[in-house]
């Protein structure tokens, strides 16, 4: 059970490693099919403890239907008082999203949104891959924005070079931007190289901050020690 595996693993677990769990619990992917697992015997050779770090750095899979929502997660922590780890759990859950895609729309969404005594921007949380229709001339199309702030019409897409390569992905991406852009929706674009550059991050967050209308409350070294430390948990080594 996907809720008993949350609550199990708190205990275990950071903060914000349980949230990255809850994330791919709730979200459309997984690691790979090769993930934790020995070649030779095919059981899972790794402590549950230590698998964080070989999850956040394997191959994954996609497109997959969600295991959990965050309201299956809340009622089953709800039902389950005086339980170890329920403190650590219900503390994690608030960060929790529905339909993230990727890892990297996770770490994306973490690094902008967690509060500043992690490390994070603290920004507004928005709705992950939410259903949007567009009005067009030829007629209405769906679009599904990677972060979407409707309050403020703000789309965020991170443009991984995976999934936007080839001539095809291109050209829906193209007509995509064009819809969204006609219908006043502001549009940002974050790549894989600017997502692992902490400046070049740190540039988008105060741009999305100021459309946002949202102040980003901090200045100092503490502050840029615990970024650091964030983006060493949930940004991997490889590109995905």
């Amino acid at each position: 059970m996907p809720s008993f595996v949350f609550l199990q693993m708190a205990v275990s677990l950071t903060k914000v490693e349980l949230v990255m769990l809850g994330m791919m619990l709730c979200g459309y992917y997984s690691p790979g099919p090769a993930f934790g697992r020995s070649a030779r015997k095919g059981n899972l050779d790794t402590p549950l403890r230590d698998l964080h770090a070989p999850m956040v750095r394997s191959a994954q899979a996609f497109e997959l239907e969600p295991l959990c929502t965050e309201s299956i997660l809340k009622t089953f922590l709800e039902g389950h008082p005086g339980v170890r780890g329920l403190k650590a759990a219900k503390a994690a859950l608030p960060w929790v999203r529905n339909t993230s895609a990727s890892h990297m729309e996770t770490a994306l969404y973490l690094l902008l949104c967690l509060p500043v005594h992690m490390g994070g921007y603290g920004l507004p949380k928005p709705y992950l891959n939410p259903l949007v229709r567009i009005e067009q001339a030829s007629g209405d199309i769906t679009c599904y924005p990677d972060l979407y702030w409707p309050g403020s019409s703000i789309d965020v897409e991170y443009n991984s070079d995976w999934a936007h390569c080839g001539v095809s992905a291109h050209y829906l991406d193209s007509r995509r931007l064009t819809a969204i852009v006609c219908n006043d929706i502001d549009y940002l674009s974050i790549s894989t190289g600017q997502l692992k550059n902490a400046q070049d991050m740190d540039n988008a967050a105060r741009g999305l901050a100021r459309k946002l209308k949202h102040r980003i409350r901090y200045t100092d070294e503490e502050w840029q020690r615990k970024r650091t430390r964030l983006r060493g948990v949930v940004l991997p080594p490889v590109d995905l």
